[in-house]
């Protein structure tokens, strides 16, 4: 018996010091501890990240044989220069020697880092599915973190490639889940940007009430916290949302107030002043105020943008037409079937390529969930052998000492 009991009790040891061994490995590979400049560097990487990019450029690139240190630099120099507008597509060299470390290790938070600036850089060159599967296996990979910074802004992408190809209820899920973590993240430029996303997904879906709702948030929010662009766009946006219910009288105050803001401030990023003028001149011409409608439409003329030029003419048509200025009209109507023709052609170009980009969405979308499917029916099946395989285990535990028992009773009587 005490032979017996000798065993199991061996047995337990072994199967716990194996156990402990593989946590021990993991534990030391996890929490090998970083070069100061790296800890430093993250450190501030949210609220200062062109501090964050100084130390990382400043610090001696860590050696290609210490592959944590490496990674880690190449990782983190890849997040700095993003979040500072300086991302390029050869960055994608360094994203691969993070991509070609961290995949092969158990650091969850790290791999959803990679797959995202791995997305951000396939979407800088034009490679949107590519970007669209990075992104998917980085939410697979935060989800199991608590960084919802990151699965704000993973979340957030990925809707804006949803939104982009017209996958306008697949965006709504994204940039309700982005909101979500935005929110849990506590970080108020995040929310406002949510509320932002939100708001122009419900615009294209024609939810209008949600849609002024959502932008009226992250207007008020940005303009606390002097966030610029948001505050710019969600005003023009907002514009256009009064203009498509025929609500003019608030339509022209923020369309307004929107083209205030761009001729005070300096955003690169942003529009020219004549997407501002001709939503004030459209406003104006549905309100009957020629003489001002005039004045913004022409203006709004000297676009860039071809879609621009080409509604400014139609506009001015129509203007001319309701005063039976019959040769401006002619010249207007001219104007704009030479713009028509040229937006015609991109328009059908671009139509083919969107057509294959839905199919592709589409398809990966499907791949996912069967994917998913897939790997349900292998966890379910895993557990049952488990469950089979403990049940054996636990017969023969009981059943060989039984065995035994009686025949060393046997012997003890002989």
């Amino acid at each position: 018996m005490k032979k017996t009991i000798g065993i199991k009790r061996n047995f337990i040891i072994i199967i716990i010091s194996i156990l402990l061994s593989a946590c021990t490995k993991k534990e030391n590979a996890s929490q090998q501890a970083l070069l100061l400049e790296l800890v430093q560097a993250e450190a501030v990487m949210y609220e200062h990240p062109d501090s964050a990019l100084g130390v990382l450029q400043g610090m001696k690139v860590p050696a290609v044989s210490d592959k944590l240190q490496n990674a880690t630099w190449a990782l983190l120099t890849v997040q700095a220069k993003y979040k500072n507008y300086k991302e390029e597509l050869a960055d994608s060299t360094l994203i691969n020697i993070a991509y070609d470390y961290f995949m092969k290790q158990d650091d969850a938070r790290r791999k959803a880092m990679t797959l995202y600036y791995k997305g951000v850089l396939y979407g800088k060159a034009d490679k949107t599915q590519e970007a669209q599967e990075s992104y998917l296996k980085a939410i697979e990979e935060v989800e199991k973190t608590k960084d919802y910074q990151l699965a704000h802004l993973i979340y957030s992408s990925i809707g804006n490639i949803y939104l982009y190809n017209s996958l306008n209820e697949y965006a709504l899920q994204m940039f309700k889940q982005s909101l979500h973590y935005a929110q849990l993240s506590e970080t108020k430029n995040y929310i406002c940007s949510a509320y932002y996303y939100l708001g122009k997904v419900y615009s294209v879906l024609f939810n209008f009430d949600n849609s002024i709702k959502y932008y009226k948030k992250a207007i008020q929010m940005a303009d606390t916290l002097h966030n610029y662009k948001v505050l710019i766009n969600g005003t023009n946006q907002l514009a256009g949302v009064y203009t498509e219910t025929k609500d003019y009288q608030p339509a022209l105050s923020y369309a307004q107030k929107a083209l205030r803001l761009k001729e005070t401030i300096e955003l690169p990023l942003e529009k020219g002043l004549e997407q501002s003028y001709l939503v004030i001149g459209d406003i104006y011409r549905h309100i009957d105020k020629t003489d001002s409608a005039y004045y913004y439409l022409n203006k709004a003329l000297a676009a860039d943008r071809i879609e621009t030029v080409c509604a400014a003419y139609q506009d001015l048509y129509h203007l001319s037409k309701k005063k039976k200025d019959y040769e401006k009209m002619s010249q207007y109507c001219d104007s704009m079937i030479v713009y028509q023709d040229s937006i015609e052609i991109l328009n059908r170009n671009k139509e083919l390529m969107d057509m294959q980009e839905k199919y592709n969405q589409q398809k990966l979308l499907n791949e996912k969930n069967q994917l998913k499917i897939e790997n349900n029916t292998i966890i379910r099946n895993v557990l049952i052998t488990l469950v089979v395989v403990f049940c054996l285990i636990a017969i023969l535990y009981l059943y060989i000492p039984a065995k035994i028992n009686p025949q060393r009773a046997y012997h003890t009587k002989e």
